[in-house]
């Protein structure tokens, strides 16, 4: 299965192959073609917390409701949305 098979057949996954990899070319194409969705004014109010190292991952696990699928993943991405941001549609 593609990784793009995967994301369209799955809703949820309660865990992941802690032997399996994903490479940090494949993670930019995904984070890429999600940034290609459209936001509110255009302006893409998000940023994105990408966590590979298993240190990093446990941290984010402890405020993802301890999901231990957190730190299970290949790669953990925290995406931060900017609830303010219409404050500077106008400069846009």
């Amino acid at each position: 299965m593609t990784v793009t098979e995967a994301l369209l057949a799955r809703r949820a996954v309660p865990s992941f192959d802690p032997t399996v990899t994903i490479t940090k070319d494949e993670l930019e194409v995904l984070i890429d073609t999600a940034c290609l969705a459209p936001s509110s004014m255009n302006l893409q109010p998000w940023e994105f917390l990408i966590c590979h190292s298993q240190e990093d991952k446990e941290r984010l696990q402890k405020v993802a409701m301890n999901q231990k699928k957190v730190s299970e993943a290949s790669a953990a991405i925290a995406v931060i949305g900017n609830t303010e941001f219409y404050k500077h549609a106008e400069a846009v």
